[in-house]
């Protein structure tokens, strides 16, 4: 039986690119739209968010999973050490769904979500 969530190799990159075309489009008209990540390397290992978004003085970080089971180490770390950030979103196969700080959007509900005027907003309701 073919199973193409199973074989699908680079299932990761293509959720990434895809939010990542989103954030584009959904950007101001007024200015160059720019993507940014944020990395962070030390002596227990690395962590990284793939989009950061800044909104005034409000900054929030975007991880995008392509799979179910995730611990969202990387976004907890963000999160506790950017006091501009009261939030995170996850986006991945998952329904809506909020846990602690962090909201759950699907893949599927993206870009309803940023085209929205006050997407920030709206998306981690500040």
């Amino acid at each position: 039986m073919l199973e193409p969530a199973q074989t699908f190799r680079n299932k990761g990159a293509v959720a990434e690119a895809f939010v990542g075309q989103d954030l584009l489009a959904c950007a101001s008209a007024t200015s160059e739209p720019q993507l940014y990540y944020w990395y962070s390397q030390s002596r227990n290992g690395s962590a990284e968010i793939d989009y950061v978004i800044v909104e005034d003085s409000k900054v929030m970080p975007i991880e995008v999973k392509s799979n179910k089971a995730s611990q969202l180490k990387s976004m907890h770390l963000f999160l506790e050490s950017h006091q501009y950030s009261s939030y995170g979103v996850r986006v991945s196969t998952l329904h809506f769904s909020q846990f602690d700080n962090i909201h759950s959007y699907p893949l599927y509900a993206v870009a309803k979500l940023l085209r929205q005027k006050q997407y920030v907003l709206d998306f981690i309701a500040l």
